[in-house]
């Protein structure tokens, strides 16, 4: 996994999970990552997800 995707796959976690859970169990918890902090086909799927969205979300801003 490149940092890049960690980073971006952290972040994600980060907003969904609990503020006082780490973002690694909060990834590991939905199947995004192995307990070897490998990328699961479930992490895959995020990060295509939040990169498909990525153009859309001025829209949901009302910034148009």
């Amino acid at each position: 996994m490149q940092t890049d995707d960690m980073t971006r796959l952290m972040a994600f976690a980060r907003h969904v999970g609990r503020p006082d859970t780490d973002p690694r169990d909060t990834a590991m918890r939905r199947g995004w990552l192995t307990r070897d902090g490998a990328l699961t086909e479930d992490g895959r799927a995020t990060l295509k997800s939040l990169a498909e969205q990525d153009h859309t979300r001025t829209v949901f801003r009302g910034n148009f």
